[in-house]
């Protein structure tokens, strides 16, 4: 089987912490996160990605949007990979990924060996959002 690539449009969101119930005491995860990670699903299955059962390698591309409201020298600098993209945190964005993808690209995370993740500026050529390949260790020659 060979890898699965994927996007997910839009604002890079990451993994947000458990919340804590004060009434009963149970921890849950927000609804913004359940819902990013919906999304990722969702982009994943419309490739109609299989659920590989052995080891798998996740590369992640987070790509950011530059503020308009930055001066043309600073949205150079941003380009030119002088100034890293700020929130969310890197492993953040790797925990919403992997989450999102448990039990569809894969039965369970545990099988995620190795993972590739970078943050980027968008230019003017490609959207916002994350591009994800997912690559069972048999197909990743050139990677591992």
């Amino acid at each position: 089987m060979s890898m699965v690539y994927f996007f997910v449009p839009g604002k890079v969101q990451g993994k947000a912490r458990p919340r804590f119930s004060s009434r009963s005491g149970t921890i849950y995860t927000p609804g913004k996160t359940k819902s990013y990670e919906r999304q990722i699903a969702e982009a994943y299955e419309a490739q109609h990605g299989p659920c590989f059962e052995g080891a798998v390698m996740v590369v992640i591309e987070a790509v950011f949007s530059i503020p308009k409201s930055w001066t043309r020298a600073k949205k150079a600098e941003a380009l030119a990979g002088k100034l890293p993209p700020g929130k969310p945190d890197i492993d953040n964005i790797l925990k919403v990924v992997l989450d999102g993808l448990n039990g569809i690209a894969y039965k369970d995370d545990k099988q995620v060996v190795l993972t590739q993740c970078k943050k980027v500026y968008a230019d003017t050529t490609r959207p916002a959002g994350l591009q994800v390949n997912v690559i069972p260790m048999d197909n990743a020659n050139g990677y591992y």
